[in-house]
């Protein structure tokens, strides 16, 4: 497994852990977002990745998105300009969701590439650049971007700990595993569920509650997923 793990980081290694910078500038952008803004915006604004990815692939890929992709596209874009606006949203908050639309699209360039790459590659080592790469670029840039106030209460190591096992570890094995097998479009629409969830657990665990503005862009940004990525995927049973 040792001699296996070193071969492939120096076949390909260094090219893979540099395209895998953009999930560790999306963790650190993620984690100081939520300082800015509530879980539950976060997670409508998250869901927009779906939207990018075909946009993406456009992109560097020359590969063409569908008519309901494009209408998806706006139609959520324009539900984050209504969330945005909505509820008592002052200037820091705007600047999370900002930093929230930017970790979108980061993780949408990371479904992409991982598409790309992961049925090239074994689940663990793959796993293990990702995570390796993710923590030495952490480890570089925390000490200016975070302040050093760590308690080693037992909330926070409980946090740190579920973070660490179900959030980054279980969470990006499952994704390397389940893109070896679905395409990175299909992937992506089944992370639209995601707002739906950071909306729930936020209500439940922690209280928070939408206004009804808030809940209208939150609908639209769903709507657009639904529009950009199920649309596409009748037109081609159609077809």
């Amino acid at each position: 497994m040792g001699i296996d793990l070193r071969h492939r980081a120096r076949a390909g290694g260094f090219r893979i852990i540099a395209r895998f910078a953009h999930p560790a500038r999306g963790g650190a952008d993620g984690g100081r977002l939520q300082h800015r803004t509530t879980a539950s915006r976060s997670g409508f604004l998250t869901g927009l990745l779906v939207v990018f990815v075909p946009l993406i692939e456009l992109v560097f890929f020359k590969k063409r998105p569908s008519t309901p992709q494009i209408a998806g596209v706006v139609i959520a874009v324009f539900g984050m300009a209504v969330l945005s606006g909505g509820g008592a949203a002052g200037n820091a908050q705007l600047v999370g969701d900002l930093l929230t639309f930017g970790c979108a699209v980061v993780f949408a360039i990371h479904i992409v590439i991982l598409g790309r790459v992961a049925p090239r590659h074994d689940v663990l080592p793959l796993l293990a650049v990702q995570l390796g790469g993710t923590c030495a670029i952490a480890a570089i840039c925390g000490p200016f971007v975070e302040a050093h106030r760590f308690q080693a209460d037992p909330r926070t190591l409980a946090a740190i700990g579920y973070l660490a096992i179900f959030a980054t570890l279980f969470a990006f094995g499952v994704q390397t595993w389940a893109q070896r097998k679905l395409s990175s479009v299909r992937f992506a629409l089944i992370s639209a569920l995601e707002p739906v969830f950071a909306a729930l657990w936020a209500a439940l665990l922690i209280g928070e509650r939408l206004s009804a503005l808030e809940l209208s862009g939150g609908a639209l940004i769903v709507l657009g997923v639904v529009t950009g990525e199920v649309g596409t995927a009748v037109r081609a049973r159609s077809s």
